[in-house]
């Protein structure tokens, strides 16, 4: 019974409209819940500022679901038209879009207040999205009849509208016990600056199969941020510059206000063109999500939003220009970039200095840049002289193994396994064998499975000689990938481990010697080309 009587009084609820949220948090600003035990609806509406007082001084709606469609007055062939319905200035955040039972309603979001924050919709989550330097935050979540939103997105929009947000709210709780029973009677009203209800009782009187009812029915103000006069100020992180006698890290801000710039005396700081190092792996994150970044020879790319120049042409670190940690990166990049920080090692490679510091046009002489400009080279070749390609294009929801081909930065078999894979589908998988078939006798096909057997077939009718064990060397990242990334790890795996000296070798190793050989088999697919093509 004690469970009951609070239901019935909604403690629970009242208590959540009276806490103050986070800005952070994800608060429900739309709701419609009905079942047997209740029937709950919350609905938001924009008040400008001037009548905030006016609508917060009764309990009652003034905005409902189906209200904010555009209408119009039409008198003596005047047109009197209304964005949202009326003249108050009120106007919706959420719209229920109804179509009579014709078709199926749905939500909507606000389109100002959709563009205003730039959301992103990601329609398979029914969910809305905000892009901040590159990353993703979820700002309107709608599920079903509920749709929540980040408060500090609401609050940002409230201060340059000069609006409130009001929160409607009716919220019924029933009860098959009868108000004797529950010794139910007294009213409750409640108002502060922010929050207006008013809890009562009631009887169904035989209508329903329930027997007793209470009603909490007020709003709840959202106020908007205060207009600040204050210009926000850009932060910095230190980074990692020199080593002093003692062994400890000497740091300097990425500021570049705060940098020397090569050019002048004046300031007794740190050049611009100082280089920060980094282990390897601080590029990892964005390899992993090649849909949002890409890293091409010595610069990193998110999307159009932004870029910076790197040095990623050695294998275990890669360097950036000081300066260019402050210019490029917001803050919580800069973070994420000092994480991976560390002391002074070596120096910058060759081919960024050139490009750098000399405005030289040098192609990198790492591995994974050298392999994807033969890539790249192979296609227009074949294109040229065959007029179709000998390794097909990656499909979109394939491409991601080409742009995240690299050397690894670390031994974990996972990532060497995921690369051994990358590399099999564009080397081997995408060999084009529609085409290469055309090549061989038409009754030989039949004979003959599997793309390398075939291409090994073409090189014996056109004379081509394999001096460099091409199509062997074929077959064993073929095994390599069946053995590891494929299937189980068994006596395969370790017979093509020792072909590949995994065991005397760390994995960064052994990809790195597979992709300078892959080199050599992208030239020689270019090298068939042309013997093909002359034939």
């Amino acid at each position: 019974m004690n469970h009951e009587i609070t239901r019935l009084e909604q403690i629970k609820t009242i208590d959540y409209f009276k806490h103050n949220p986070k800005i952070s948090e994800m608060i429900t600003v739309c709701s419609s819940e009905v079942s047997d035990q209740y029937n709950k609806g919350i609905y938001p509406v924009f008040v400008p500022n001037n009548i905030t007082n006016n609508i917060m001084s009764g309990n009652t709606w003034i905005f409902n679901y189906n209200d904010g469609y555009p209408e119009f007055l039409e008198d003596n062939k005047q047109i009197e038209y209304f964005r949202y319905g009326d003249n108050k200035g009120l106007e919706p955040l959420v719209i229920t879009r109804n179509f009579n039972d014709i078709k199926d309603e749905y939500i909507e979001i606000s389109e100002e207040f959709r563009l205003f924050n730039r959301l992103y919709y990601e329609h398979k989550e029914n969910k809305y999205y905000k892009i901040v330097d590159g990353n993703e935050y979820l700002i309107i979540d709608i599920k079903g009849d509920e749709v929540k939103i980040r408060l500090k997105e609401i609050k940002e929009f409230l201060k340059v509208k000069n609006m409130h947000l009001v929160l409607q709210f009716d919220i019924r709780e029933h009860s098959l016990k009868t108000l004797e029973e529950l010794k139910l009677s007294d009213s409750e009203d409640y108002q502060d600056d922010s929050l207006t209800y008013h809890l009562n009782y009631g009887d169904f009187g035989g209508f329903s199969t329930n027997n007793t009812f209470s009603r909490l029915l007020g709003k709840k103000l959202i106020t908007p941020f205060q207009k600040s006069t204050s210009q926000k100020e850009n932060k910095f992180i230190e980074y990692i510059i020199e080593i002093d006698d003692n062994g400890d890290e000497i740091s300097f801000s990425s500021n570049p206000d705060e940098l020397s710039n090569g050019f002048s005396s004046e300031k007794n700081t740190p050049d611009y063109l100082t280089p920060i190092f980094f282990k390897k792996e601080v590029l990892d994150k964005y390899y992993n999500q090649p849909s949002k970044y890409s890293i091409n020879s010595s610069i990193l790319y998110c999307g159009s939003l932004w870029s910076m120049y790197i040095d990623n042409n050695q294998d275990k670190i890669v360097c950036v220009w000081l300066g260019d940690l402050g210019c490029s990166l917001s803050y919580e990049e800069q973070l994420y970039w000092r994480s991976f920080n560390i002391y002074p090692t070596g120096s910058i490679s060759k081919s960024y200095y050139e490009q750098q510091i000399l405005a030289n046009f040098t192609e990198s002489e790492h591995p994974e840049h050298i392999f994807k400009n033969k890539y790249n080279q192979l296609a227009q070749i074949s294109e040229e002289k065959l007029g179709w390609k000998l390794l097909l294009p990656l499909s979109n929801e394939d491409y991601h193994y080409f742009t995240s081909l690299r050397v690894p930065s670390t031994n974990e078999q996972k990532g060497f396994d995921e690369l051994v894979l990358a590399l099999t589908k564009i080397l081997i998988d995408s060999l084009n064998e529609k085409e290469i078939n055309i090549i061989i006798k038409s009754s030989e096909i039949n004979d003959i499975k599997g793309s390398i057997n075939r291409l090994e077939k073409v090189l014996e009718d056109k004379q081509i000689a394999d001096d460099i064990g091409a199509i062997n060397f074929l077959r064993n990242v073929q095994n390599l990938r069946s053995a590891s990334s494929a299937h189980r790890k068994g006596k395969n795996y370790k017979r093509i481990v020792k072909l590949f000296e995994i065991d005397d070798k760390s994995l960064s190793n052994v990809f790195s010697d597979i992709l300078n050989k892959s080199i050599e088999i992208l030239n020689f697919y270019i090298h068939i080309v042309n013997q093909v093509n002359k034939t």
